[in-house]
């Protein structure tokens, strides 16, 4: 009995025609691709607005949809490694890497852990394994070079740095905040891998910068390569921030922004300078450029709220505090510092709730366990207060506060 006369007798049985069963087909594909799409688009705004928890769920989500889609498994593990939860990516990527070997942005992003970790051997493997998958690569090269630059091998990091210039130089990789900029043929190429600035406030530093002096070197010697290389200035003030000479890195900032006057990054990385040297208009300012340059920086919200709280004007700072926890439910600072308004003004649940979900956020939080602490002595709960003030002491914080 042949196919066709099976598929004959099957339809009579049934009544259910062959293109019926076709059309049905191409209408859940159609439905699972809308639905693919919506969560992708949901995802990656989540992402951009630095509300990462919340973007996971959502690629989760994807992933549960199309279980066999790798790239998905690749933007849940770019999220989990900005957050350090590196195990989590390194599984996400592992499974990416088996739904397609031949995938180089896999490996460029599995190498990128491997050098956050110090791993200097395996993440040159797998920068090796993406330049051979995809030979014009550039940011496989850019980190390679890197980390020849900390081995001492300069002519190999020389040579790899000139490579990935000549590729592209829109395409370098700001190992500091990451680019958004992306050129058509970085899209044709892949995805983009980036790392969220916000994460960097967080105290998102590599383990490699240990070797500071290093890194400035390196940071050196490329811009004297091409000076006209806005990240590698950035790179360098961030360093020279962190060294705190702050004179310096201001210098550096201030280069990045006569080279690209439209990357909010930069205005954001010159506000936290000026704050170090007490320009408080300067901050201000940088901090308003940023928002108009990017209405979604939670982060600069929060900061601004944070200035106008510190000079008593608490209605301006409401606003911005509202604003900053608007784009981002997870800014522990935020919600702290909405917390102590509610406790000036009395508002003691309302506190209460701002400093719960700012501990909830960041367990280590003292200031929130201090003030949640202020806030049940004036609702007469003294063994709460009594627990919060006796877990900020066993932090080693005495204060007379405490």
């Amino acid at each position: 009995m042949t196919n066709k006369t099976i598929s004959g007798k099957l339809n009579k049985k049934s009544g259910v025609k062959v293109a019926e069963i076709k059309n049905r087909k191409t209408e859940e594909h159609n439905t699972i691709d809308d639905a693919g799409l919506k969560l992708l688009f949901d995802a990656q705004l989540l992402e951009k607005s630095g509300k990462y928890i919340e973007a996971i769920e959502k690629y989760t989500e994807l992933i549960d949809l199309n279980p066999k889609e790798s790239k998905n498994y690749l933007y849940r593990a770019n999220i989990q490694m900005h957050l350090g939860r590196y195990e989590k990516a390194l599984k996400d990527i592992k499974k990416a890497i088996k739904l397609e070997p031949e995938n180089p942005e896999a490996y460029y992003l599995r190498g990128l852990i491997y050098d956050i970790l110090g791993n200097y051997p395996k993440a040159v493997d797998d920068y090796n394994a993406a330049i051979e998958l995809n030979p014009n690569f550039a940011d496989a090269y850019y980190h390679r070079g890197i980390i020849f630059g900390l081995l001492g091998d300069y002519e190999q990091e020389q040579m790899d740095i000139e490579k990935a210039n000549i590729l592209n130089q829109d395409m370098f990789f700001d190992v500091f905040g990451g680019t958004e900029e992306i050129t058509e043929k970085g899209k044709e190429e892949g995805y983009r891998f980036t790392y969220p600035l916000e994460a960097t406030e967080k105290n998102f530093i590599f383990k490699r910068y240990d070797k500071k002096e290093e890194q400035l070197a390196f940071y050196s010697r490329t811009i004297a390569l091409y000076p006209d290389f806005a990240k590698a200035y950035y790179n360098r003030a961030t360093l020279y921030f962190e060294m705190g000479k702050y004179e310096k890195a201001l210098l550096d900032i201030n280069k990045c922004i006569e080279l690209e006057s439209d990357y909010p990054d930069y205005y954001y990385k010159r506000s936290l300078i000026y704050r170090e040297l007490g320009y408080k208009k300067e901050e201000i300012e940088d901090l308003e450029t940023v928002i108009r340059l990017n209405p979604d920086f939670s982060s600069a919200y929060f900061r601004i709220g944070e200035i106008y709280y510190n000079a008593g004007d608490f209605e301006h700072a409401l606003k911005y505090l509202e604003k900053a926890i608007e784009l981002s439910k997870e800014n522990a600072g935020a919600f702290c510092a909405r917390g102590k308004i509610n406790l000036y003004r009395e508002n003691y649940v309302k506190a209460l709730e701002d400093f719960n979900r700012a501990i909830e956020l960041n367990p280590d939080y003292n200031e929130a366990y201090l003030r949640r602490a202020i806030t049940y002595i004036k609702l007469d709960e003294f063994n709460k207060a009594l627990n919060d003030l006796e877990k900020v002491e066993s932090s080693g914080l005495k204060t007379p506060e405490v």
